[in-house]
């Protein structure tokens, strides 16, 4: 090659080295870096077709009224969250299965076609050399097999570690699932207390606009005054700003609750409310209950799981040093043919061949990299059984919280409905003393505000109750 073309080969080397217009530039650490409008578009578009494409799912029913049984296997059907981690177990089985087919022989085989055609000078007698051609065209056929025969259980081990892993991602779908019904429980409950406390605010209004007739009419026969007139108007503006926040409670219970089942955010779905009173009281101890959890706790058990496989993975790395046993064959056939100048083409004929064999490999030097990838298995298995101490903690942490939890709730209850009762009693008796005429209106709003609170707070009451009871289930693994 020439002085010239290698330079012309090196200029155009470097040119492709350089950046080019299109590269990324993400700017400075201080600037938002800007979407391009035209991927932007393409995103919307993306999302479309995936919508397009998502599986059937169960049809909700937007004219009926949903138990939380209902509810909860509605969403389960419905909510990406459980396909996308169904399918994570699976493709983990697949790995699985992948690993397993390590050990079954490999069967190959390979076909080959070529022409090549050369211009050259020919030696001809007397002539001299003739300019002239050489074609040359051919076939080839290839068979092997491969057969590993014996590793010293290297291939077992990995077996053992894909099967762990694939354990830890069926664990992780239970776990998603039962992430789903507390998360489904919680919403309905808190769905359900946020409409009693719009109907409590409902009642708080009409309550205090009696208020403020019986203030206008005493104002106007003379018996009462424009202060009572307006500590009555207050008392009605004060029922009208809490009716509001009750009402946006509500609605945002409503949007959490249709996420959850994957309904348009403006769906409200129809709730039937729980039949019979509030969960009993755990009879059995904490220790007790820590004692029966453990067994059943999802990041507990893949923590295990964990610890199998990094001990597998060990097991699989030691043998991966040891000699490995295999086998193999070949066969293989072929034609040729040789055209000189355009004369009748030479045929080749090539026999074909075969052979088996069976070999032993044994590593030897590796650069020290036997003791790294060991020490790194040993790290991953110390780690991992380490790991399932830090989930001991943390479930015990958990239970424990939503043991207490449970049990402050189930006693605040009682205490909040006879509360709630007294306070009912004194409101009635405030209001009417003052409509009828010996009562004061700031007495009757302190009792009206006093029953708002007291009816709010029973309903956070049972819906505390009875979402501690789901939080307990699902510390416990229940």
């Amino acid at each position: 090659m020439t002085p010239k073309p290698l330079t012309a080969m090196l200029i155009c080397l470097l040119a492709a080295c350089t950046e080019t217009p299109g590269a990324r530039d993400i700017g400075q650490a201080d600037r938002q870096i800007a979407d391009d409008p035209a991927e932007v578009t393409a995103d919307v578009a993306q999302l479309a077709a995936l919508g397009a494409q998502a599986p059937d799912v169960a049809r909700f029913d937007a004219g009926r009224s949903y138990d939380l049984p209902a509810l909860i296997d509605l969403a389960q059907t419905r909510n990406p969250a459980t396909r996308q981690s169904w399918l994570a177990a699976r493709e983990a089985g697949r790995q699985a299965g992948i690993v397993g087919s390590a050990l079954l022989p490999v069967v190959t085989a390979a076909a080959v076609a070529g022409r090549q055609s050369v211009n050259t000078n020919l030696p001809v007698p007397i002539l001299g050399d003739v300019p002239g051609s050489v074609d040359s065209s051919g076939e080839a056929l290839a068979l092997t097999a491969t057969w590993l025969l014996y590793d010293f259980g290297e291939n077992a081990a990995r077996q053992r570690a894909a099967d762990s892993l694939a354990r830890i991602s069926e664990i992780g779908f239970n776990t998603v699932h039962r992430q789903l019904i507390f998360d489904v429980s919680a919403a309905y409950h808190t769905r359900l207390a946020a409409l009693k406390k719009v109907s409590a605010a409902n009642e708080a209004r009409s309550r205090s606009a009696d208020l403020v007739l019986a203030a206008e009419r005493r104002f106007a026969q003379g018996t009462g005054t424009t202060v009572e007139v307006a500590q009555a108007r207050q008392l009605d503006a004060q029922t009208r700003l809490v009716a509001e926040a009750s009402a946006g409670e509500a609605r945002a219970a409503a949007v959490t609750l249709a996420a959850l089942v994957n309904v348009p955010p403006s769906t409200r779905i129809r709730l039937k409310a729980p039949g019979g009173g509030l969960p009993s009281a755990n009879d059995r101890t904490l220790d007790r209950v820590l004692d029966t959890a453990f067994a059943r706790r999802s990041d507990v058990r893949a923590a295990l799981a964990q610890v199998d496989a990094a001990q597998a993975e060990l097991d699989a790395t030691v043998a991966s040093y040891r000699p490995k046993i295999f086998t193999g064959g070949y066969a293989s056939a072929g034609d040729g043919r040789v055209d000189l100048n355009g004369l009748a083409p030479i045929g080749l004929n090539t026999a074909g061949s075969s052979g088996a064999f069976i070999g032993v490999s044994v590593p030897i030097v590796d650069g020290g990299l036997r003791e790294k990838r060991l020490a790194a298995a040993r790290d991953r298995l110390e780690r991992s059984q380490t790991g399932v101490e830090v989930a001991r903690l943390t479930a015990t942490r958990e239970i424990a919280l939503a043991y207490e939890t449970l049990r402050t709730a189930l006693a605040l209850y009682p205490a909040t409905k006879a509360l709630t009762d007294a306070a009912r009693t004194t409101a009635d008796a405030a209001k009417e003393a003052y409509t009828g005429g010996i009562g004061t209106v700031s007495d009757a709003g302190v009792a009206e505000l006093g029953l708002f609170a007291a009816t709010e707070a029973l309903a956070d009451a049972e819906r505390d109750a009875r979402v501690a009871a789901a939080a307990l289930a699902l510390a416990t693994g229940n």
